[in-house]
């Protein structure tokens, strides 16, 4: 519906002369006179030849009548259809009944006036008038000149509908708030409406829970897909006009294949970082000058397993929602890697699993030491071990530090060729030999033996049994491992071994099971 003040100001109307004031009057349409004996033209402007009006049966004063009792707007009338007096006397009436009077004083057709008329449309921000053809150079001249951001405001405005860009793992909306819903970024919800489409790539979908409309344009280069333009509409239905104005700002979209180069390059970036054991070159300046290095690890999920499709591009909209576009980070097999500087790393850590909270989701945190970007695979060393940790020692969801686990440190994984690894295999397959009953018995006697700062009264007394009983355990296990317990290397390695052996069993026979499952699936 238009405004006749904006309407008014418009290049159509530069062949009218107003003879009327406009009522504060808007303007739903067109109607020749031959079609409006209806009982509702409600705000229609009356197309009509001075000599048709004229020669009604009923006479213009009640052509008149019937047009403000059925809600019209008022009368256009072609040039030089009827003599100037009669057109004053047609004015002073139709002021008389608050219509509208336009005369046409160019050489302008009614056809050309109502193809025009209907190649207008109103902006829903100001009301403003515009021709498709002025809206479309309005976009080209905001994307051109001022980028993504600035079409998607127009689009905004014009449409009134929120707009969202999702190119891969980045998300680009218009306003910011409210924020999205997460129905978008999983399509197992959206259900395709039957409403026909003027355009192959765009279609209409809804969401019943909570009700929000979605009109999404496909944006392709080289007949490949490469991401999505949406207008949003929470509990609206879409206009005619939302499918062109959409249509045309995905073909401007189009050439925006390489929009998402930063975070293709970072993911790069960080797949280098998994599989390097050093990392220089220029790509290193993609991350800050120095900061800590995160690794979560999710081991809870609450989502159906039928929307895991979406759930990373929504956990990235999030991050871009929440926290700087420019921060760097990656999604791989529930596995987040973020590079971040920050004075408080704990605050960050703890925004940020609250917010992955609101998903569903749940992550052990891992912490590295600051370091310089030139050093980032170290802190992801560092970073991956304390992940690790902090789901053999069950942290749950409280960041665990490298710096603060101590002797932990020397535990890396049972892959690892390193020393310690080996002494701990071999101790292993030796405590392997006994049943598994007698296994866990002397494991529990040495770690509480050695909590006990190697007291076999104290010991007994925790264990609730005999003080013999405890030696006679301990000198199976010197014998078993081949430890002499009387010198200071002998209790410094059963030290270590009563916080790395149980550590070491846990995830040795982790992986076993989960290499047999896969093998049985």
């Amino acid at each position: 519906m238009f405004e006749m003040e904006k309407w008014a100001q418009t290049r159509l109307f530069s062949s009218c002369k107003f003879l009327t004031p406009f009522y504060g009057r808007s303007i739903a349409g067109l109607a020749l006179l031959k079609d409006v004996w209806g009982p509702d033209n409600r705000d229609m402007l009356i197309l009509t030849y001075g000599g048709e009006l004229a020669s009604h049966p009923s006479g213009i004063s009640s052509a008149l009548d019937h047009m403000e009792k059925s809600g019209a707007a008022g009368i256009v009338l072609a040039r030089d259809s009827m003599d100037k007096a009669a057109v004053d006397v047609l004015a002073r009436e139709c002021e008389r009944r608050s219509l509208i009077l336009a005369e046409m004083t160019d050489s302008i057709s009614f056809v050309d006036f109502i193809r025009e008329f209907y190649n207008y449309m109103p902006c829903a921000a100001t009301g403003e008038l515009c021709s498709y053809g002025e809206i479309f150079q309005r976009f080209q001249s905001a994307f051109f000149t001022h980028g993504l951001d600035r079409l998607l405001k127009e689009l905004h405005d014009w449409t009134g509908r929120q707009t969202a860009l999702v190119v891969g793992q980045d998300t680009y909306v218009h306003p910011r708030t409210p924020i999205l819903d997460p129905v978008i970024f999983y399509p197992v919800y959206w259900q395709k409406e039957s409403a026909r489409s003027p355009f192959v790539h765009v279609r209409r979908y809804t969401a019943a829970q909570p009700p929000i409309y979605i009109l999404q344009a496909d944006l392709y280069k080289n007949s490949l897909p490469f991401g999505m333009l949406f207008l949003i509409g929470n509990g609206e239905k879409f206009k005619e006009t939302d499918y062109y104005l959409l249509n045309y700002a995905s073909i401007l979209c189009t050439g925006l294949s390489d929009l998402n180069l930063r975070s293709r390059q970072i993911a790069a970036l960080f797949a280098k970082i998994r599989r390097e054991n050093t990392l220089t070159g220029p790509e290193l300046e993609l991350l800050p000058e120095e900061g800590n290095a995160l690794v979560l690890q999710e081991f809870h999920n609450a989502l159906p397993g039928t929307a895991v499709t979406g759930a990373e591009d929504y956990l990235a909209y999030l991050l871009h929602y929440h926290f700087p576009r420019n921060l760097c980070y990656s999604f791989k097999d529930n596995e987040l890697l973020i590079f971040i500087s920050t004075e408080d790393v704990e605050n960050f850590v703890r925004k940020l699993t609250a917010l992955l909270n609101t998903t569903g989701r749940q992550y052990h945190v891992g912490i590295s030491r600051k370091y310089n970007r030139s050093q980032v695979v170290t802190a992801f060393s560092e970073a991956t071990h304390a992940v690790k940790m902090a789901g053999l020692l069950d942290y749950g969801q409280t960041p665990c530090h490298f710096h603060q686990l101590g002797i932990y440190r020397l535990f890396t994984y049972p892959e690892n060729p390193w020393a310690v690894n080996q002494m701990l295999g071999e101790m292993d397959v030796l405590l392997n030999v006994l049943d598994n009953e007698k296994k866990d018995i002397l494991t529990l006697t040495v770690r509480t033996f050695v909590k006990n700062n190697f007291s076999y009264q104290k010991t007994a007394d925790e264990l609730f049994t005999h003080v013999n009983t405890v030696r006679y355990r301990i000198h199976q296990l010197e014998e078993l491992w081949n430890v002499d317990l009387s010198s200071t290397e002998g209790r410094l390695l059963f030290s270590v071994l009563s916080k790395l052996l149980p550590l070491w069993m846990q995830e040795f026979y982790n992986q076993q099971s989960g290499q047999s499952g896969g093998e049985e699936r």
